[in-house]
């Protein structure tokens, strides 16, 4: 059984119960699970491939739960960063990661603004809508959860 089957499991057999509480907001299992669908059908539709890394920079959150459950229900990876990179060593990470995409919370924006995002990211995914001045195409988790 793949990790990403006990949600699925767990928001059929309990879909209404609460799972995951984060800013005293109580999240149920077909709610993270429908939040993860949508993370994975847009990891999908942009380029990202079984087998396909990405990486994931956001600090203990619903975000961080649903962005890592959306890796792996398409098929990639899941990089995971420590919060307390520092722009040199996500760089490093990110070029030898082999990651194609970067998730990450707004509040890391400076460090990623630091570094050079290597040409094999297709797209960076933010908590948060925020200008990075990079060329890859930018994307924020609010904007994909709204379709």
């Amino acid at each position: 059984m793949l990790i990403q089957n006990f949600l699925e499991n767990s928001a059929e057999k309990f879909p209404d119960k609460e799972a995951v509480q984060h800013n005293n907001t109580w999240f149920s299992y077909i709610e993270i699970e429908h939040r993860a669908n949508k993370i994975a059908n847009f990891l999908v539709e942009n380029g990202i491939s079984r087998g396909d890394r990405a990486a994931l920079l956001i600090n203990n959150s619903i975000d961080y739960i649903t962005s890592y459950f959306g890796i792996l229900k398409a098929g990639a990876v899941v990089v995971s960063i420590n919060n307390e990179i520092t722009a040199t060593n996500l760089q490093f990470f990110l070029e030898n990661s082999d990651a194609q995409a970067l998730i990450c919370a707004a509040k890391f924006s400076s460090i990623i603004k630091d570094c050079t995002i290597p040409e094999q990211i297709k797209f960076i995914l933010t908590t948060e809508v925020i200008n990075l001045p990079h060329n890859c195409a930018q994307f924020s988790l609010p904007e994909i959860q709204k379709t």
